[in-house]
């Protein structure tokens, strides 16, 4: 987790100037430039249970380290002894669901990137290419009973992603694909780990 500081308009409406607004959230979103992102970290295990309790409890101003609330202080030019985090930073209630959507869509942009390069195929069409892992739903055929496909492992993408935007990717639920094992992949695998372990720790 890390702090993150939006700058305000110049003047609101009435002609004062706002105050800054701090902001607690995941370290997934790269979109917050660097210099508004605090450099130290609070680590929060991968769970989205976690997540929901912290904010169903609202225990979530705990994570602000002494660290990150230096760093507050020194951009905003305050002692940080007198940041009250409880009042005057934000949280996002629903972090839960912010951190499977982004998670989601790191996986669908991993997932074009491998199409693109020819790298995400129908299972039929493999040939004798090496195979890194596969993409199936729960409900699709060619499983063994392990829940392997051409010897590898399948994820699920239909609990994964959801029905939903599975189909819109591949257009009907019980197709297989087949994702060719080369370096390029690698970031694939590691998005829906990460995905994979998150969806898991839910439902576990």
């Amino acid at each position: 987790m890390v702090a993150h500081i939006t700058p305000p308009p110049e003047e609101d409406e009435s002609g004062k100037r706002q105050a800054s607004t701090i902001h607690l959230s995941p370290d997934i979103d790269l979109e917050v430039p660097r210099e508004l992102r605090s450099p130290s970290r609070s680590y929060v295990i991968a769970d989205r249970e976690v997540f929901k309790t912290l904010s169903s409890r609202k225990k979530w101003p705990l994570i602000a380290s002494e660290r990150m609330k230096k760093w507050v202080g020194l951009k905003l030019g305050r002692s940080w002894q007198t940041l009250k985090v409880n009042r005057e930073w934000t949280w996002d209630e629903k972090v839960d669901e912010v951190i499977l959507e982004k998670l989601r869509g790191n996986v669908l942009v991993k997932m074009r990137e491998a199409q693109q390069a020819g790298l995400l195929v129908h299972e039929d069409a493999v040939g004798t290419a090496d195979v890194a892992f596969c993409l199936g739903a729960g409900n699709a055929t060619g499983f063994t009973s392990s829940g392997q496909l051409h010897g590898k492992e399948v994820y699920d993408m239909a609990a994964l992603l959801g029905d939903e935007k599975w189909q819109d990717l591949v257009g009907v639920q019980s197709v297989n694909l087949v994702v060719q094992s080369t370096s390029s992949t690698h970031a694939l695998q590691q998005a829906l780990l990460r995905l994979d372990h998150y969806v898991s720790s839910t439902s576990g």
